[in-house]
């Protein structure tokens, strides 16, 4: 977005074109989605917690749904 907007030579008090503008909006909507991200401390790995998360999805399924291999 920023790239873009200094292709066209765009002064910061200039509106931006609508293409931009809309992108940007959509961008900062987003930008509250990054209060869910977890990062796991220094002494766990990702692939541990992917693990633990699989499993624990696991753990809740129906034992009905394993005999139909859902």
């Amino acid at each position: 977005m920023l790239q873009g907007t200094w292709e066209l030579k765009c002064g910061w008090d200039a509106e931006l074109p609508e293409e931009i503008a809309s992108n940007f909006r959509k961008w900062t909507s987003h930008l509250s989605l990054l209060t869910e991200v977890k990062i796991p401390s220094g002494g766990e790995s990702a692939e541990r917690h992917l693990m633990q998360a699989v499993q624990h999805e696991v753990f809740l399924q129906k034992p009905e749904n394993f005999a139909k291999g859902n």
